[in-house]
Parts: C-alpha cells; structure tokens; sequence
C-alpha cells in the first residue's frame, strides 16, 4: 500500500515515517518535504515541494494510488498558514485528484495531526488531564475567541471531520491529539503516563488508523497509547 506523509523530518511526523518504514504492508512512503531528506530507503519516494499553498500536476501524479494521507505539517507554534490554509488545501486537492470519484469498497483515509490541548467545549476551561478530554467535538465558540489559534485550530479539527460525512464511503478522517511525544519517559514527575506518549507508539497508532481504520474518529493521547503499543506488537509477532 501507498501512504503520503507530511512532516516527516519534524518530531510527530519522523515516528510516522519510522513506523511506515517498518510496516510490512506499506510498501511506498510518498514524503513531501521542502528540502530533500537525509533518510534512505527503498520504500520511500522523497518528492520536493516548496509551496504547500497549491499542487502541480507533476507533484499530483506522484501522489496517485495512494490509500492514505498523514498530515503532520508544522510545529505547535506555526501560524494559520500553515495549520489552517495548508491542510485545507491539501484536502480539496486529494478529494479532486487523488481519491477515486467512486466508492471503491475501501475509503481513502486522512489522519490530521491536532492537539491534545485545542479546545473543543463552550467553554475556556481546559482540564489538564482526564475525562473532559474524551467529549467528541461539538464546540460553539464564543465572539471573542473566534479568531484565537485553539479556536481556528478547533474549527478546523471539526472541518477535517466532516469531510468524511460529506464524502461518505469515499473519505474517513481521523484527529489525532497528542500530549507530550516523547522518546524516553519524561523526568517530570507531574507528568504521569496518561500526558504523554513515546513517538513511536504515536507513530504506530497514526499509521494503524491509515491502513486500518476503525475507532474513535478523534484520538486522544491515551487510548493512542493503547492503539500503537498493540499495534507494534502485532508487527513484532508477525501476525499481519
């Protein structure tokens, strides 16, 4: 299977890649990048592309017969550009050039890399851990914050996922919202395990959602925990 990936050479999006590297199912990782990538490897196709804002027919070619995207563009402190404009864009673009007009019997899927801090509740209270996290996204934003980033962020978070209800049977989409990505475990003791997750583990569960599909649409930190850790051990068992 073909997978694209955004964001490779940053934190999300290099466990991403190691991830799809190491899947036996993937056997081509389309990369966008900016700049060419140190990284060798016969499954991945490094295409460069300078300006994310639009998409060449060149660049588009080399995306078809792909059955995933993973978006994983930017850093927490980049701008509307970026997190907003560029992922909508992408979108209408796979939807008009990549994925089939028809069903097919298997959706394209498009796992979006969020936030486990954006705001998803009529209200400007975040609780820092526990079940509040889990309410699905069904924000009514208040006037004054209508064009903070979490606003925007959230806006569009639930812009991703309703592509799917508009596309049904063509497009699943998936938001994943990590805490803390880790390598090793953080030294900060407040941090208990459910705030973060290793890279991998955030990787593996990102890519399992692409090939797989299943689960809860939004993806928070812990149950991804969960979904990577299982998902690796499948690999490492050689049960696919």
């Amino acid at each position: 299977m073909k997978v694209i990936l955004t964001g490779s050479t940053g934190t999300v999006g290099g466990g991403v890649l190691r991830r799809c590297l190491a899947h036996p199912s993937i056997t081509e990782v389309v990369a966008l990048t900016r700049r060419p990538m140190e990284i060798k490897d016969a499954k991945l196709q490094n295409v460069i592309h300078k300006d994310f804002s639009k998409y060449d027919g060149d660049v588009i070619q080399q995306l078809k017969g792909a059955v995933a995207c993973i978006w994983a563009l930017g850093s927490p402190t980049s701008g509307k550009e970026v997190h907003v404009d560029y992922t909508q864009t992408a979108i209408k673009m796979l939807l008009q050039s990549v994925v089939p007009e028809e069903p097919t019997g298997r959706p394209f899927r498009f796992v979006y890399t969020s936030g486990g801090l954006v705001p998803y509740l009529d209200s400007n209270l975040l609780f820092f851990l526990g079940e509040i996290r889990k309410v699905r996204v069904r924000t009514r934003y208040s006037i004054s914050a209508a064009n903070s980033p979490d606003t925007q962020q959230g806006k569009l978070d639930q812009e991703v996922l309703d592509t799917e209800t508009q596309n049904p049977g063509r497009w699943e989409s998936f938001v994943a919202r990590p805490w803390h990505v880790v390598d090793e475990p953080p030294r900060i003791r407040f941090l208990v395990s459910n705030s973060w997750i290793y890279k991998d583990e955030l990787g593996a569960a990102m890519v399992d959602a692409a090939l797989n599909g299943g689960g809860e649409r939004i993806m928070d930190n812990a149950p991804m925990r969960e979904r990577g850790q299982k998902a690796m051990e499948t690999i490492e068992k050689g049960k696919l």
